[in-house]
């Protein structure tokens, strides 16, 4: 079944799945203020499905939570994936 995800329909994989439920953990890990944890969620999300933005967007929020520029720069990946697909 695909899901509708910004401008396109995203189809629901196991991988996605996974992914997704990946990234809820990593946000309850960043909520609770364990930021590793949060950045190690997200970046197992992203090895699992690059092609989905929303994990380079998590990562670069807990990236600019702890303070690291690099933060800006994996968002404007997540923005060329979500608007460009590559």
């Amino acid at each position: 079944m695909a899901a509708t995800t910004g401008f396109f329909l995203e189809e629901e994989t196991e991988d996605v799945k996974f992914s997704k439920q990946l990234e809820v953990q990593g946000v309850q890990a960043a909520e609770t203020g364990d930021l590793e944890a949060a950045l190690t969620l997200f970046s197992q999300a992203i090895g699992r499905t690059p092609q989905r933005a929303s994990g380079y967007n998590n990562r670069a929020q807990a990236l600019r939570l702890k303070g690291d520029v690099l933060g800006m720069s994996v968002s404007q990946t997540a923005f060329n994936i979500s608007n460009y697909g590559s």
